[in-house]
């Protein structure tokens, strides 16, 4: 009996060291559930500043305190920032916790020509697949490689300090993670929107325009630029409307222009100027070298790209002449709001 209370005794003590534990624990928790409440009510009243905005682009204006039922309160502040951009403050609290965020709307709208694309060594609307991002390198931190969704890297070895500005996530298959991490800073870049479809008109004025320095390739079911069927004093190049396209063992110099093309292969080629896809059709390339910059616009990258480019902005201004001609279709229309700088104020 006296050895069954020792131990009723012992478990007693055990019990009750272990309750202020489990107290804190319990409170941990529901710190951090409320915590999580917070963060999606955030995200909740930002969605209704955007709602807002996107039916009053002039509205400035500090909201109330509005209550959600379980979740907490929150308010919002709307500030103008310039012509095209708004301040956004957006406070939530509950009976113990407050967080505060902060952000930038910008309105957004079709760009009205495509002299942006020379500021990028790479630039792709979608999804940009590249077999090695060490090979693809900008004279000027100022010019990042630009993708409109996600970028997908096969290896990384020798990181060379190229800026990224990815608007969605980034994968790599192989590879030092840690040296990418540490080589190549993701920038905070507005990327050009473009109306693909609206092209047609930028075309038909740039060959009426520059008819003697424009040659005009494609409409087949099959084509091949190779060294024996393009002149080489050419400036601009159209290749268009064609099935299939294959451009190989080619060192071409100048702008050139790929348009309503299902298929795009190119292997064993120089480029040295500026190359600018448009279009629903895939690209592949192998042994690709570019001395300029390099654009896919609505296109699909079948597989990582195996090229490299070495990206000088000013080497490009020749043919800025050609790029400025405007786009016609909805260019200049509106395109709708982007969130910028969404982070927790401190």
């Amino acid at each position: 009996m006296i050895l069954t209370l020792i131990v009723i005794f012992l478990l007693e003590v055990l019990v009750l060291s272990l309750m202020p534990m489990s107290v804190t624990q319990y409170k941990a928790v529901l710190n951090y559930r409320d915590y999580t409440k917070l963060e999606y009510l955030a995200k909740g009243a930002l969605d209704e500043v955007i709602w807002i905005l996107e039916d009053n682009w002039d509205t400035n204006a500090e909201s109330a305190w509005h209550e959600e039922k379980h979740a907490g309160m929150y308010k919002y502040k709307i500030d103008k920032s310039g012509d095209l951009s708004k301040k956004i403050t957006i406070t939530v609290k509950n009976d113990s916790i407050q967080r505060t965020y902060s952000c930038k709307i910008v309105r957004r709208y079709y760009e009205k020509n495509l002299t942006k694309l020379a500021d990028y060594p790479v630039y792709s609307s979608k999804d940009l697949k590249v077999a090695c991002l060490d090979r693809i390198n900008s004279n000027s931190t100022e010019y990042p490689l630009g993708t409109g969704k996600n970028l997908y890297i096969e290896n990384i070895q020798n990181p060379n300090g190229l800026n990224l500005a990815v608007n969605g996530n980034i994968y790599i298959n192989s590879g030092n993670v840690q040296s990418f991490i540490e080589g190549y800073p993701v920038v905070d870049s507005l990327l050009p929107i473009y109306d693909i479809y609206g092209i047609n008109q930028f075309i038909a004025l740039l060959k009426s325009k520059f008819d003697g320095k424009i040659k005009t390739e494609g409409n087949l079911h099959f084509f091949t630029l190779e060294t024996l069927n393009f002149d080489k004093g050419q400036e601009v190049m159209f290749i268009e409307a064609s099935q299939k396209v294959t451009i190989r063992d080619i060192n071409f110099k100048g702008l050139l222009i790929i348009s309503g093309v299902s298929t795009l292969e190119i292997s064993n080629a120089g480029l040295d100027g500026m190359l600018i896809v448009l279009g629903p059709g895939s690209v592949s390339a192998r042994n690709f070298t570019v001395n300029g910059s390099v654009s896919f616009l609505g296109c699909e990258i079948k597989d990582p790209l195996d090229i490299k480019v070495n990206h000088d902005r000013e080497a490009l201004s020749p043919y800025e002449v050609y790029l400025s001609e405007d786009l016609g279709g909805k260019a200049s229309s509106f395109y709708g709001l982007d969130v910028l700088e969404y982070k927790e104020v401190e």
